[in-house]
This record gives C-alpha cells, structure tokens and sequence, in this order.
C-alpha cells in the first residue's frame, strides 16, 4: 500500500490539477477542466487540512481513530496520523 502523507497528497492534487489544466486547454476539453478544478480543490483542501493538524490533529480527525491509532493521541506525530480517519462533518 502506497501512503501519502498530507502535504505529498495535496502536492500530487496539485500535480495531477496541473496536468489536466494544460491538456484541457492544448484540447479545448471541458471535462478536463473540470479534473483539473477537482484536483486543484483538493490539493488546497489538503494543504488547510495539515495546517489544521499542525495546529491541533484532534480537529479534524475521527477522535475514535485517533485514540485507537496513536501512543500520544494528544500530541500526535505525522507518522501517527498516516493511519487516522478523517473526520467527516
């Protein structure tokens, strides 16, 4: 299993928004430009995402996981979160 951490995740968003922008508009292709919105919103979604963490990782993930998961759930590290649900609002 391939594992992203946050940042790797939203600069591979990113990558891939970039990639589909630039064939859209060498193809004139609205579909594309559609995936590239979609990658573009979640590389930044990503990116707020681990500022959240780095603030406090208790905010946005399921605490169920997060207690389960980690030694230090209070003062979790990156390696720690890796295996964390995101908590869906």
């Amino acid at each position: 299993m391939i594992k992203f951490t946050l940042i790797e995740n939203s600069l591979d968003s990113i990558k891939s928004g970039m990639d589909y922008l630039d064939y859209a508009e060498r193809k004139q292709s609205p579909s594309h430009y559609k995936k590239a919105l979609l990658s573009l919103f979640q590389g930044a979604e990503l990116i707020l995402k681990e500022i959240l963490v780095q603030i406090d990782p208790i905010i946005i993930f399921d605490k169920n996981s997060l207690f389960r998961n980690c030694k230090s759930p209070l003062s979790a590290n990156h390696r720690g979160v890796i295996r964390l649900q995101i908590h869906r609002y």
